[in-house]
């Protein structure tokens, strides 16, 4: 079991799954690149060959240091130990209607409802720009769990903007990066009509809505940052930014969403208006409706601080912008029959 061949195991390969991965009888990702192996083998130092030691490759690979060894289940399997409770999650995770579709992006259903849009003034990181008002979202929607992932872009787009850019990882489940807001429109409306269901970008009310999922807090777990890491990637732990990341890893909003807080940044529909909420509608506000060079993104990313990936932090960028691997990330809303 310590050396002698690396052995092949079942599971795809994910170098965080086991962050958030099930207690009980963990199967690894739906999918990946790699593929698991364990053991270490004889050209590997003895660190290889620890029990813990995690590694893995494509699957097709063929190597002289490669083996496997097998399982057989047993015919009438008996349970040897009782059922156990999920993870606790703080705030707990509401059991929403769900939907998936054919390009295997998974949605929640968004409830209508009215909440306090902004920060108090007292909020530790406030910016001023973010006037705290109240906003009713008239109609219920629902939104993808997860950014818009490597894989689920080319199933699309057939195409990869982030080729070419440092410090960028190429797999299916890693968050698409590079993405222009107006390559972003393309997207959801290729995939409206093969769906043929209504995609589009999430106004930043939406957004910001579904982010707090019912919170008043700096972020959709509390006031705490101590417990971010549980929730996003961000600066303070992915020692300076690194790359974006798989999506899904953290722990998700009461609303059962995933990387709201950190990872990439989101692009959404509205113009960027610094003191549009000053005044803004308090029903289903869609943002300003003259032109500007600017576009809303949200959440903050894996290279940005704590404050900028709280539930109430406004940024924007010009929606053309695609020159730094943490911006030009999405994920989509789909409008109820």
């Amino acid at each position: 079991m310590h050396g002698n061949v690396w052995e092949w195991c079942h599971d795809y390969f994910g170098r965080h799954y086991y962050g958030h991965s099930p207690e009980r009888d963990p199967p690894g990702p739906s999918t990946g690149s790699f593929r698991v192996l364990r053991g270490g083998s004889w050209g590997y130092p003895a660190r290889y060959t620890r029990s813990a030691a995690r590694d893995g490759d494509v699957a097709d690979l063929r190597s002289g240091s490669l083996g496997f060894r097998l399982v057989r289940e047993l015919d009438d399997p008996v349970q040897t130990a009782p059922p156990t409770q999920p993870l606790p999650s703080n705030p707990p995770v509401i059991e929403l209607p769900s939907i998936t579709n054919t390009n295997g992006m998974k949605l929640n259903k968004i409830p209508a409802g009215t909440f306090m849009m902004g920060s108090p003034e007292d909020e530790t990181g406030r910016y001023k720009y973010e006037h705290q008002h109240k906003v009713t979202i008239s109609k219920a929607f629902y939104m993808q769990t997860t950014e818009v992932t490597q894989g689920q872009w080319k199933a699309v787009m057939g195409t990869e903007p982030w080729k070419g850019y440092g410090n960028v990882k190429y797999a299916a489940y890693y968050a698409a990066t590079q993405v222009t807001r107006g390559d972003a429109i393309v997207f959801c409306e290729k995939l409206s009509k093969k769906e043929g269901k209504t995609y589009r970008l999430p106004t930043e009310a939406e957004w910001e809505y579904a982010c707090r999922a019912g919170t008043e807090t700096a972020w959709s777990f509390g006031d705490d940052e101590g417990s971010l890491g549980d929730y996003a990637w961000c600066k303070e732990n992915t020692f300076g930014g690194q790359y974006a990341h798989e999506v899904g890893l953290k722990k998700p909003n009461a609303f059962g969403l995933y990387d709201m807080h950190g990872n990439v940044w989101e692009w959404c529909h509205d113009y960027y208006g610094e003191d549009y909420y000053k005044n803004s509608p308090e029903k289903d506000p869609t943002g300003p409706s003259d032109y500007r060079s600017f576009r809303v993104i949200r959440g903050g990313s894996r290279n940005n601080i704590s404050r900028d990936s709280r539930s109430a932090f406004r940024g924007s960028q010009l929606s053309t912008f695609t020159d730094y691997d943490s911006v030009g990330g999405f994920r989509v809303v789909r409008e109820l029959d």
